[in-house]
């Protein structure tokens, strides 16, 4: 067979800049996404308790010379903090995902806003627009409790995206 797996890489917590000190910081739910030069990473949910306003994923980097992943970075991602798949257009070569950016610091599994963000690079989005929002008039706090947009998939259809929401 041709395939080859590389080792797990677990998180470690010296990635994180020292004033973030989150408690139970890991990443989960990755997304395989090749580069604008062939590069690959893995671009995951940033899941840590509490969350530097929720909007950060990690990034890690595939070496085919050593058939290993390693930390690139930490990114601003609106949403990093819950699922994201991200996908690249065909025809624009636009990174987009649609994701839960986190609007409330107080609320750090906000999951009531679902935006589509975009990225020429995979590394530095943009928010684009609201898709859904909750329109129920609950309270802020109830909102978020009782609402959600989330493990959202999606695929391109044509010049339209067709997405599913849980």
């Amino acid at each position: 067979s041709s395939w080859l797996a590389s080792e797990p890489l677990p998180f470690n917590n010296s990635w994180m800049p020292k004033e973030w000190a989150p408690r139970d910081a890991g990443y989960l739910e990755g997304n395989a996404v090749e580069g604008p030069n062939g590069e690959i990473y893995n671009i995951l949910r940033f899941n840590s308790e509490p969350y530097p306003m929720g909007n950060k994923a990690v990034v890690l980097q595939y070496s085919n010379v050593t058939n290993s992943l390693n930390f690139h970075s930490f990114i601003d991602l609106p949403g990093g903090h819950t699922k994201f798949v991200i996908r690249r257009d065909p025809v624009t070569k636009v990174y987009i995902t649609l994701s839960n950016n986190n609007t409330n610091a107080s609320y750090t599994d906000q999951r009531n806003i679902l935006c589509l963000c975009h990225s020429t690079d995979a590394l530095n989005w943009v928010i684009a627009d609201v898709l859904l929002s909750d329109d129920t008039g609950f309270a802020p706090e109830d909102s978020v409790r009782y609402t959600g947009f989330h493990y959202v998939d999606w695929q391109f259809d044509g010049a339209d995206l067709m997405y599913l929401v849980r």
